[in-house]
């Protein structure tokens, strides 16, 4: 009897055991993926992080990059004249390459080669552009640069002139319309069949 009673004591135990074992299982079970989880969501959220503050770090450091290369035409100062100017600026000769006259785009050309050279020679300067070489001696020659011609240009050099004297730029320069201004075919007029939609002056502020 006593027996009896021991074997179902010990099976209710057992009984008991198995179901506290299964009730833990269970409650393991439950929480681990929920620990993944948490886990997981930390991770996703740290990377998060670390793209967002990868991409201020690229924001940063394309602001502090420094200004795009301005590539410039080919140019070349051919004369040199100091105090020609009533100030006692210079006055430069620069040969560009030949205008396209399909568009305005030399316009930009023509600022680009303002700012290079006022970087390198100072405000106080008369620039002229010309996209020819024999009009550009024949300008410096006539009275416009340093009178050794010994004449007046006749018609024709007049109108080659109006043709490819393409700018001239005066820098700090009182006796203008602006202090510094850019005229652009300077020699001719608004009803030249070729040029004549070019024709206008305006200020124009070098950058240092």
């Amino acid at each position: 009897m006593e027996n009896q009673q021991n074997n179902s004591s010990n099976k209710v135990a057992w009984i008991v055991l198995i179901i506290i074992v299964s009730v833990i299982a269970v409650i393991v079970w439950n929480l681990g993926p929920m620990d993944n989880a948490e886990e997981i969501a930390k991770v996703m959220q740290e990377e998060k992080n670390g793209a967002t503050n990868k991409q201020e770090n690229n924001s940063q450091e394309v602001k502090k990059s420094p200004e795009a290369v301005v590539n410039l035409p080919k140019y070349e100062i051919v004369y040199e004249i100091k105090n020609k100017r009533y100030d006692g600026g210079a006055n430069y000769y620069v040969l560009i390459s030949p205008t396209d006259l399909t568009n305005d785009n030399f316009k930009n050309d023509v600022k680009n080669i303002v700012n290079q050279i006022v970087k390198e020679k100072g405000l106080k300067i008369s620039i002229d552009f010309v996209d020819d070489k024999q009009v550009l001696d024949l300008e410096y020659k006539s009275h416009y640069g340093v009178n050794t011609l010994g004449r007046i240009l006749t018609k024709q050099e007049t109108d080659q002139l109006g043709l490819h004297l393409i700018a001239t730029f005066s820098g700090e320069l009182k006796t203008g319309a602006y202090l510094n201004e850019i005229m652009f075919f300077p020699a001719t007029f608004k009803d030249n069949p070729k040029v004549g939609k070019y024709v206008e002056s305006f200020e124009f502020n070098p950058n240092k």
